[in-house]
């Protein structure tokens, strides 16, 4: 991937020097044209010299000012700390699967992924939860106001892998690696995977399991085994976001400056007390309480008008 992008810009660069050279001495061939013969050829050279100018030098900036964008554009959302950019993505696209990416205006760079859930991922994305490094911290720096967030297709949970890796190519194939976020080149998740039946016959041991009553015994150890299984489990923050989305009543807290601008919306009372370095109770105290928190914060459980 890098040899080819090397290769591409290389490419590009002899070929403007080789185009500029060649045009130097046209040039002065044509005004040794225009001094033997004066003024009858002096349209033509004017025509000439305009010809040169613009085949060696408009046309190689065209050719390296970068590569067409060969991704398919669903929806594309700018202004990601906005509240209405927000409720836009979540009206759209909670509980939907499919590929999306977020670009960086400022630079270009691009990170591609997928899920289940495209809102439930742009949150965990947006509040750092889970999300990819190199991307998180372009983020940190250039604020996510730099961030163009689009859907590049939606597809069926079984599809996402195929659909990823899909796209991935195209990003992996098309852009030098400075312009990419992702680590991988390859998708992966088990979600949709389908056992062979080799497979199956090898977990069950090649014996039909129906019928099979257990023993005392038995029931005792698969008990224990799924407790010594569960506790210590560690649930990804991503994991917890996605349940706490799919809570019938749950209520988001909304964060904003005295000036009333949104500085984010938080799943939880303390996802909203880590972004403020406070206990959960205290914000639980001044969300009741309506009262600006540190004389700068106002909390709300819904957004203001």
């Amino acid at each position: 991937m890098i040899l080819e992008s090397l290769i591409y810009y290389f490419v590009a660069l002899f070929e403007g020097i080789f185009l500029i050279i060649i045009g130097f001495y046209l040039i002065i061939i044509g005004f040794y044209l225009i001094y033997a013969f004066k003024p009858p050829l002096l349209p033509f050279f004017c025509f000439f010299c305009f010809f040169i100018v613009y085949f060696v030098f408009f046309i190689p900036t065209v050719y390296c000012e970068g590569i067409e964008d060969p991704f398919v554009i669903v929806t594309q959302i700018s202004d990601l700390s906005s509240l209405e950019s927000k409720n836009i993505i979540r009206e759209a696209y909670s509980g939907v699967s499919g590929i999306y990416m977020f670009q960086c205006i400022v630079t270009g760079s691009m990170y591609i992924g997928s899920s289940i859930n495209i809102y439930g991922r742009f949150y965990c994305h947006l509040n750092n939860l889970s999300s990819n490094l190199h991307l998180q911290n372009a983020a940190n720096k250039y604020g996510w106001d730099a961030f163009n967030f689009r859907v590049i297709e939606t597809c069926l949970p079984a599809d996402l892998i195929t659909r990823e890796q899909f796209n991935l190519d195209i990003l992996f194939n098309n852009f030098p690696a400075g312009l990419i976020y992702n680590f991988c080149a390859i998708a992966y998740s088990a979600l949709g995977y389908i056992h062979t039946a080799e497979a199956k016959a090898a977990m069950i041991g090649n014996t039909n399991r129906l019928g099979t009553t257990h023993t005392a015994e038995t029931k005792a150890a698969i008990s224990a085994a799924i407790s010594k299984a569960i506790i210590g489990h560690i649930v990804t923050y991503e994991t917890k976001a996605l349940i706490q989305l799919n809570q019938p009543n749950r209520r988001s807290i909304y964060v904003y400056d005295l000036n009333k601008k949104l500085l984010g919306e938080y799943l939880s009372l303390r996802d909203t007390a880590k972004f403020l370095e406070v206990s959960h109770v205290t914000v639980r105290k001044y969300l009741a309480s309506g009262k600006p928190l540190k004389g700068q914060y106002i909390l709300r459980t819904s957004p203001l008008s």
